[in-house]
């Protein structure tokens, strides 16, 4: 009857994942409680990698756009790239590796800076990914923000990307109103400005209906970030039949379905 109960909760709690997409919240809203955190840019020291056919490094073309300015780009003859960074139609050659960009214009007090990483195909043609990122700490979880579309915003839910803990695979930064796990936390209300301002987000500690099965949604969050897959709370709606049906098998002692009336639980 053990095993019989534990493979019941572990098959219960396998139809979280199923409702992966879903946004909406099955607990109160009210429930959710502000969490303090920030986010600071810098330089990444290694190289994420996201799911699905989105590139994250980008052609040159005839100008490189990051934070909604437009720095122009020219090839010479023989293929050396130029860009024009300083606003003042002055090109500069630019060689393969990290470049930092500067925002703004030359009189601005406070300007933002953008790294990217130039890279030159055997074709003669150049990329360019960003390698800021923005990093900071929700709860007891380190989490990198990362730019996909190369144009210098991290805020784009669904395009951009983020991290949690070590991990190289980024996840689809989550929108405002979808439910998403972080280490212990289930949170929703995701916010910030293009380049990290004023981040905001709400939460509450993570937790299943059967309190049994809280170490195997943490285990399933698990395998999904090694692949790049969002972490999600249970979906208390979803899960409430199924876990009805688990007690009935629980109180039979027999795997069955459909359910006979008149036995326990039913």
């Amino acid at each position: 009857m053990r095993a019989l109960h534990r493979a019941l909760l572990i098959v219960a709690c396998l139809s979280i994942s199923t409702a992966a997409s879903a946004a909406v919240a099955s607990t109160p809203v009210n429930d959710d409680r502000p969490i303090a955190f920030g986010l600071k840019a810098e330089r990444a020291t290694i190289a994420y990698r996201v799911q699905g056919d989105r590139p994250i490094e980008h052609a040159v073309a005839d100008a490189l756009v990051l934070g909604g300015q437009r720095f122009p780009a020219r090839t010479t003859d023989k293929g050396q790239l130029e860009l024009e960074l300083a606003g003042d139609g002055k090109f500069a050659p630019a060689r393969p590796g990290p470049l930092t960009v500067t925002l703004g214009k030359s009189e601005d007090k406070h300007r933002a800076k953008i790294d990217v990483f130039l890279s030159r195909a055997s074709d003669g043609s150049w990329a360019y990914r960003t390698i800021t990122r923005l990093s900071g700490q929700i709860g007891d979880e380190h989490v990198t923000v990362i730019d996909v579309d190369g144009d210098g915003a991290f805020n784009q839910p669904g395009v951009d990307a983020i991290v949690l803990g070590a991990s190289e695979y980024a996840f689809p930064l989550p929108a405002g109103d979808e439910r998403w796990c972080v280490g212990s936390l289930d949170v929703t209300g995701l916010s910030f400005g293009p380049l990290g301002e004023q981040p905001k987000i709400s939460g509450r500690m993570l937790a299943t209906m059967v309190p049994e099965t809280l170490a195997v949604l943490k285990g399933i969050n698990d395998e999904r970030l090694k692949l790049g897959l969002t972490p999600r709370p249970e979906n208390t709606t979803l899960s409430a039949p199924l876990q009805k049906h688990c007690a009935y098998m629980v109180g039979t002692g027999t795997l069955a379905h459909p359910e006979v009336a008149g036995t326990p639980n039913y």
